[in-house]
């Protein structure tokens, strides 16, 4: 966990393999003394604007008691105390220190629930962003499932219609509970709430993990019959151009140098992705001061990264190949690269082809060479690039020229059939790369990468609405006065 107080940017990143290590683990890091002593000490809590009632009442705020209301400290100290509970709770499971194990558990996800919820619209209500990052490992989808189901109830409480807590108003079964809080008054021409901050999923699988979160989002739980009729929307994407823009932006102002479209592409191509990138620039050094980053600092930060952050989807010879010219003081031939990449020869006939098309990696007199300068007194600072970056060349085309030389040459012609899955893609108004990785699967990796090069979008993206179905009046129909 950490806190940025520059950006009032709250960060804290769990691992899951099962729903209660989820929301156990999230609500204990953000209970903790260090962080709430960062993020939310006693003074914060204490300017925060929002009358009691509302923290109460319609944030559904716990531990706020009326002595805790007045003394920022105290409260602080509360949110601790819960914290502690819950790790001691945790304990005792583990311990098997309990009468019936299923309503234990039942009780340990309703209070980490409660806790991470009440710490998070603290946050919103104090004015700081708060990403929660979700790292999972190689899970069956049975159990990717179970978890998803745990982060859309969780996104639930930790959302919001104006100030109201999403989940008492929509999904709160317990008549005594709601209650307890105000109705909000729904404006029927805006009739749709936000989630507080952001979730990133990490891992293996975390594709697979969004997937299974867009079933349970919509409907985490059932709807209670006394529900208003608003709902949330959430949006469950893949990171694209801007993420990776962002990050290296971001990693490079820390060390005084400036990004260049050229980098963001290159990181894109050849990291595995967002985090990547970032652990790629925490290698090289600050600057006194500020400039560009140059082509040279790339490949070293590139030339840094483990083999399986490299190229993704590749396989493991390609991303192999692709490190070791990295690392290269000089062209290598074609014995020498397979000795430093530790492949068989055959292996790398059959896989640098496609780099080939690319640009990326250059075939000369001498060996085989990165398409980016060495980071030594020879080439440092000069403006050596792949194609496709240079002549700022159209998708289609790259890619293209990319299944011509990935194909058989007696199929070249299925190119040019507009009927044909190789050939489809290139007829119509946007490129759709399906069809081509359904008739050649091991072209997947590059043109992941021949996208990235071009800048092309590559983000699935889906918004989902968490609650009823609500139908919005059109402008047409509300300045008619019809209902």
């Amino acid at each position: 966990m950490s806190f940025d107080s520059d950006r009032d940017e709250a960060v804290v990143a769990v691992r899951s393999t099962t729903p209660l290590q989820y929301i156990v683990s999230l609500a204990t890091a953000l209970a903790s003394p260090r962080f709430l002593d960062e993020a939310l000490p006693p003074n914060r809590l204490d300017s925060i604007d929002d009358p009691t009632m509302v923290l109460r009442q319609v944030r559904c705020i716990g531990a706020l008691s009326a002595e805790a209301a007045e003394d920022g400290e105290r409260f602080r100290d509360k949110l601790v105390e819960w914290g502690e509970e819950l790790e001691e709770m945790t304990r005792k499971l583990h311990h098997e220190e309990y009468d019936d194990r299923t309503q234990f558990i039942v009780d340990i996800l309703r209070d980490a629930h409660g806790l991470a919820g009440t710490i998070v619209h603290l946050l919103e209500a104090a004015e700081i962003d708060i990403v929660r990052e979700i790292r999972v490992p190689s899970l069956p989808d049975d159990k990717l499932s179970k978890i998803a189901r745990t982060v859309a109830i969780s996104a639930s409480i930790q959302s919001q219609y104006g100030a109201f807590a999403t989940y008492r108003q929509l999904f709160e079964q317990r008549e005594f509970k709601r209650e307890t809080v105000p109705e909000p008054e729904v404006d029927a021409a805006d009739p749709l709430g936000t989630p507080i901050g952001s979730i990133v999923l990490r891992g293996p699988r975390a594709k697979q993990l969004g997937w299974h979160m867009e079933g349970h989002l919509s409907h985490p739980l059932p709807i209670h019959e006394d529900a208003p009729e608003f709902a949330v929307e959430i949006t469950v994407a893949t990171p694209d151009r801007p993420a990776a823009t962002a990050a290296t932006t971001r990693m490079l102002s820390h060390k005084n140098m400036r990004a260049t479209p050229e980098a963001v592409s290159l990181l894109s191509a050849l990291s595995e992705d967002v985090h990547a990138i970032c652990e790629a620039l925490h290698w090289l050094a600050s600057e006194e001061k500020a400039r560009t980053v140059r082509l040279d600092e790339i490949r070293y930060a590139l030339a840094k990264l483990d083999v399986d952050r490299l190229f993704t989807d590749a396989p493991p010879s390609l991303s192999k190949a692709v490190r070791a010219l990295l690392k290269a003081e000089q062209p290598l031939t074609q014995s020498e690269l397979a000795e430093a990449a530790g492949v068989s020869t055959r292996s790398l006939r059959r896989h640098i082809d496609g780099l080939i098309a690319l640009d990326i990696v250059r075939q000369i007199d001498s060996g085989y060479r990165i398409a980016l300068p060495r980071p030594d007194d020879e080439e440092r600072g000069e403006r050596l690039l792949p194609t496709p970056l240079v002549e700022d060349e159209d998708v289609q085309m790259v890619v293209f020229e990319l299944v011509l030389e990935l194909v058989d040459t007696d199929e070249a012609g299925r190119l040019g059939d507009p009927d044909d899955p190789l050939g489809r893609p290139f007829f119509g108004p946007r490129l759709d790369c399906d069809p081509i990785r359904g008739a050649l699967p091991h072209a997947k990796p590059y043109l992941q990468c021949a996208k990235q090069l071009c800048g092309a979008p590559q983000a699935h993206e889906q918004t989902i609405a968490v609650g009823p179905s609500i139908q919005q009046t059109s402008l047409r129909e509300s300045a008619a006065g019809v209902s």
